[in-house]
């Protein structure tokens, strides 16, 4: 089940707050969240992005997976023409899962993805299994986004580069490709070294793929409005069917990883509490035009069936001189956007993990001497590139998008739950606000207060809006009884929905043919979903402010969840045995690491007067180190 949340109220987050005497031990443990006091505090990293350089992030990332991977190959192999159907019905599900997305990262200003927003309300075993997924879903999308890349360089080449590849070494085993693919691991590492030197010169690399990608975006499709065959739609539009598009949509929505992508390195953002939320809603909505636009006129080009394997756009374009080589050239500046996104995304991701001490802490200790980050960055990318060199593109894509999925439900479960509990103050970022919280910080750890005053703002603004908010409050405010039915109500819609998709998937065909058993289980699925509904719905909700905050609460969450879940059940079984596969060796890191070495489990059960009394310096040698340099010169003034 899962856990009421730690709130504002929830100052002293020790033992007796998260043990439940009516659950065991061991559950109270692994449902423990973390205290919304430590998301709001500041990070070691430097902020230097902009809201342009997230979108930029997000849209590169979008474009270089969705349309030069993702698109030709479910339209050859799922949905035929109808991928627009399946591109739509992703992106509607995306969309409600970013103003999700945008309500977290307005809240909470250090790094965010869904690791942090889901320890953050469902508990901690839940931001371990999402945030481990979503670090072996980043690594195999960089060794797609690789194998794709070097298809593209290799065609640019006339095919030489592979046949120079296959004279070396080929062997003939299924499960790997038929020879190593020594480029893709060059350009995996190339990319990550970029990386690696910094952020600044990341972004400069950023802008410049984006510009090429897009201006080549822009030619192929002026060039394909000439080429546009309205007869490839009227044969076969949709040759698998409903089934075939749901499926489509599934399989392909890892492309929208770029949203958490973004969330995941905001805490290198200037202004993360408005950037972020904004650059998550234009990417989003960008991205989705860009989506349905292009696979409109691609798919009028050329019959789905006749699509190649290899550097498939750029052989539409073979009719016309030169325009299959801008159509490889914006495919390797798309593609390389990509793979910087994904890796800036994942180490910052297994750096939080591993400050929260779930993961091992040498990679969380970001100094002058350990440089963590970018051994983190240099590790995972040699990783990817081991998978790309060895594997197919068709091999790697069969495991993904389930995490995407799962992570992006929990952040829709994560919303529905805060909703419901008590403790939720409104979040003001004015620089007033941020003086006055400073302030009292310093009152409470020097004891002058016996409570915290968990105020954010100005009194004044606060208390004007709260007068103004008064009118569409309930009679009751949640509490500790009701927060617990709240997040028992989530937890029985969860698995009705659960259901309800697996029978709409799985016996569809027998609803169809009026068979009695599949009414009866798709009608028991259904009234459980309403009962939890109607259950949950009855609990008092609050209603704080933040910049971003979800609308139509609880039915939007609720169609989000929905939507995502019913994407999962359309999933491939191997897929899902897959998913198992890597997240066993994650589960034992968790039981015999992270479950007794993480923060909150080492939290001291008390707190005394004696933890804030300030003895005397000892009387040793000191070096003070800056966390994170911004330039050699400056490290002399550290020195003794």
């Amino acid at each position: 089940m899962f856990p009421s949340p730690i709130t504002l109220e929830d100052h002293e987050h020790s033992k007796e707050d998260t043990d439940d005497p009516n659950w065991p031990s061991w559950l109270s443990k692994v449902t423990r969240t973390k205290p919304y006091l430590t998301l709001l505090s500041e990070g070691s990293l430097r902020r230097t992005l902009s809201t342009i350089d997230l979108t930029i992030l997000g849209v590169g990332t979008a474009i270089g997976i969705g349309i030069y991977v993702m698109t030709a190959k479910l339209s050859r192999d799922t949905a035929g023409p109808a991928v627009i159907l399946s591109i739509v019905l992703a992106s509607f599900s995306v969309i409600l899962s970013g103003i999700c997305y945008a309500e977290f990262s307005s809240r909470v200003p250090k790094c965010g993805s869904a690791y942090v927003y889901c320890y953050a309300a469902v508990g901690e075993i839940w931001a371990f299994i999402v945030g481990w997924t979503m670090l072996v879903e980043y690594i195999i999308v960089m060794a797609v986004l690789a194998r794709t890349c070097s298809e593209y360089i290799d065609f640019i080449s006339g095919g030489e580069i592979y046949t120079l590849f296959k004279e070396v070494v080929t062997w003939n085993n299924p499960f790997l490709a038929p020879f190593p693919d020594f480029l893709a691991l060059t350009l995996v590492l190339a990319v990550v070294l970029i990386v690696a030197v910094g952020l600044r010169w990341a972004m400069i690399f950023n802008r410049v793929m984006f510009t090429f990608s897009i201006i080549a975006l822009i030619l192929l499709f002026v060039i394909s409005l000439f080429l546009v065959k309205p007869e490839n739609w009227a044969s076969d539009f949709a040759p698998h069917g409903v089934q075939g598009v749901l499926r489509a949509a599934a399989t392909g929505y890892y492309a929208f990883i770029g949203i958490d992508a973004i969330a995941a390195v905001s805490g290198e953002v200037k202004r993360p509490q408005s950037s972020t939320p904004l650059s998550i809603i234009l990417t989003v909505t960008v991205v989705t035009i860009i989506y349905c636009g292009i696979a409109t006129v691609f798919t009028l080009i050329t019959p789905h069936d006749q699509l190649r394997h290899l550097a498939p756009l750029a052989k539409i374009f073979k009719a016309i001189p030169k325009a299959q080589y801008v159509a490889a050239v914006g495919a390797v500046s798309a593609i390389l956007i990509g793979l910087l996104s994904c890796s800036l995304a994942g180490p910052r991701i297994l750096f939080n993990m591993a400050n929260d001490g779930l993961l091992f802490v040498c990679f969380g200790c970001l100094d002058e001497s350990s440089r963590a980050m970018e051994i983190v960055t240099l590790v995972e990318g040699f990783l990817s590139g081991c998978l790309a060199a060895l594997f197919t593109t068709e091999h790697l894509i069969e495991v993904l998008s389930i995490g995407t999925l799962f992570s992006y439900t929990m952040v829709a479960i994560s919303v529905l739950i805060t909703r419901y509990q008590p403790g939720v103050e409104d979040v003001e970022h004015s620089k007033a606000a941020k003086l006055e919280r400073t302030d009292q910080w310093l009152k409470f750890i020097s004891m002058e207060s016996e409570t915290y005053p968990y105020t954010f703002g100005d009194v004044s603004n606060l208390q004007k809006s709260n007068f103004e908010r008064k009118k569409i409050k309930t009679s009751r405010e949640p509490s500790k009884l009701s927060g617990s039915n709240a997040s028992f109500a989530v937890f029985l819609l969860v698995i009705s929905l659960s259901c309800v998709a697996v029978v709409l998937t799985s016996v569809i065909n027998d609803i169809l043919n009026d068979e009695v058993w599949a009414f009866f289980s798709g009608g028991i699925s259904g009234l459980f979903a309403m009962a939890a509904v109607i259950f949950l719905t009855r609990q008092p909700r609050n209603c704080p402010a933040f910049s971003t905050t979800v609308p139509c609460i609880p039915w939007l969450p609720i169609v989000t969840i929905f939507v995502n879940i019913l994407l999962i059940a359309e999933l491939n079984y191997w897929t899902f045995v897959r998913f198992g596969a890597w997240l066993v060796p994650g589960l034992f890191i968790y039981a015999f690491y992270g479950y007794r070495r993480s923060n909150e489990a080492l939290k001291p059960k008390h707190s005394s007067e004696q933890d804030f009394i300030i003895y005397e310096n000892p009387d040793v040698d000191a070096r003070i180190k800056k966390i994170q340099p911004k330039a050699k010169k400056y490290q002399d003034l550290f020195s003794p």
